[in-house]
């Protein structure tokens, strides 16, 4: 368990970087969040096991989405590395994907 670069979701839906401020984010999402009797993530008040500040950061370092507050919806933290590896992921799978030709361009074959 590294250092994690983790950001936190803003109320127009765009994240920002936690910065000197993650372990208080890590703290708040150790305390909002939890595991079913599943195991899977859920929010605190519906969990019947806490999770642990070395469980959270896995969690996140996963993939997981975590809750950092129970009120807004936006109220959620994130790896920054991991994001980033996802977006990085879908932009070389639309690069490869054929463009769709214009109608421009199918007058111009004939």
């Amino acid at each position: 368990m590294g250092n994690i670069r983790l950001q936190y979701q803003n109320a127009n839906g765009e994240w920002s970087d936690c910065d000197d401020r993650t372990n208080n984010f890590i703290d708040r999402c150790v305390r909002h969040n939890g595991l079913n009797e599943s195991g899977d993530v859920v929010a605190a008040h519906k969990a019947v096991k806490n999770i642990t500040r070395e469980q959270a950061i896995d969690l996140l370092e996963s993939g997981h989405i975590l809750r950092n507050h129970n009120e807004d919806w936006y109220s959620n933290c994130r790896s920054a590395d991991v994001a980033e590896r996802e977006q990085q992921k879908k932009d070389e799978e639309k690069s490869k994907r054929r463009p769709a030709k214009t109608a421009i361009q199918w007058i111009g074959e004939e």
